[in-house]
């Protein structure tokens, strides 16, 4: 079954989770927003046949490399269509973006008002709800790009779109994915028998380096190439010792336990930035002031990812903590002092360790 990774994605988020499944949600974005149906309506004026499709999130690190590999390949902005989703209303994006929304909606909500058989086990409803959901997106992925004709495809995420990968090669369009972060050797996306379902995986990854080719595993039938990203210019300021923490939502309390016992450390810097994650501001700060006033440390500020890029505290740091961060890789890679906290899934950066500025704390 070409749709069964598709599945498999919300079977194991049910079992992990079983609350809440069946909620009729499509995130935040489905709301009676009138901006949401304007963007909507408004990106459709963007839509065009294009040689080349790059269906990327809006994410301003995202942009950037993306932009970086379009200058590398020879590709003019005129023959490019930018592909996303809004994900929330004010999740804007300077791109000219065609929001595909419309196709998960119309498929998420013909799963849910689908005719039930009486007497359906919880998990066999799952897997019927789903696989009509992932064959009604597929056939509007299909429709989709039969009206743009690409003649090639990059992706962000690509895992979270198998309908536009099985779609696209179906039409036979060669579809890339554009690695954009770590790649973890127990990735989903990347392993569980994932090459016994070849219609349902990219034709080819762009990687950051070429040893994150060995978390991949599809039995050894996928390609790749290496397009290296830019790194910030470095620069010290004042001469004051800054530490920044990367913190990670998952992880976050692991993190937050191991850092009180790393204070003495954190004592010898000048200055010491929390960066937090995105999913932190969601939460409204919750527990992070409470952590604070247990480091007990009159040299700490907080760094909010909604309005300080991290390039921007990567230029100023002399060190940068953290777990398994796609930060840490930018900071390992920028020559910057990177301590790893040992703590659950730090072993993901086990690549790494052999750098001569990545340490074990």
């Amino acid at each position: 079954m070409t749709l069964w990774p598709y599945i498999r994605v919300y079977l194991l988020n049910t079992i992990y989770n079983r609350s809440g499944v069946f909620g009729v949600s499509f995130g935040n974005t489905f709301k009676a927003n009138p901006k949401y149906f304007y963007l909507l309506l408004r990106s459709l004026g963007h839509l065009s046949r294009r040689k080349t499709v790059f269906c990327i999130p809006n994410r301003p690190a995202v942009h950037d490399y993306c932009r970086a590999l379009i200058k590398s390949k020879g590709l003019k902005e005129k023959d490019i269509a930018y592909v996303s989703t809004l994900v929330h209303a004010g999740n804007q994006s300077a791109l000219p973006n065609v929001y595909v929304d419309p196709i998960k909606i119309l498929a998420r909500a013909a799963s849910l008002f689908r005719k039930k058989k009486a007497g359906t086990r919880f998990y066999h409803d799952i897997v019927n709800r789903f696989f009509l959901e992932g064959y009604v997106m597929t056939i509007g992925f299909v429709w989709f790009l039969k009206l743009i004709q690409p003649k090639t495809i990059y992706v962000v995420n690509w895992y979270n779109l198998y309908p536009l990968v099985i779609a696209a090669n179906k039409l036979g369009i060669p579809i890339y994915d554009v690695q954009h972060g770590i790649i973890y050797p127990r990735h989903y996306g990347y392993n569980l028998n994932n090459g016994d379902f070849p219609m349902a995986i990219p034709q080819k990854f762009v990687l950051w380096d070429g040893l994150f080719s060995d978390s991949i595993n599809y039995n050894g039938l996928f390609d790749f190439e290496v397009h290296s990203r830019d790194l910030v210019n470095r620069r010290n300021v004042g001469g004051k010792r800054k530490a920044l923490i990367a913190s990670q939502y998952s992880i976050s309390d692991l993190m937050r336990e191991e850092l009180l016992n790393q204070k003495e450390f954190l004592k010898t810097f000048d200055l010491v930035v929390l960066r937090l994650h995105p999913k932190e501001l969601d939460q409204k700060l919750n527990g992070v002031h409470e952590f604070l006033v247990k480091m007990g440390l009159s040299n700490v500020e907080i760094s909010l990812p909604s309005e300080i890029p991290f390039e921007t505290d990567l230029e100023t740091a002399s060190c940068v903590i953290g777990v398994y961060s796609t930060c840490l890789i930018d900071s390992i890679e920028a020559g910057v002092d990177t301590y790893i906290l040992q703590v659950e899934g730090y072993d993901n950066l086990s690549p790494y360790f052999e750098r001569e500025n990545c340490k074990l704390l």
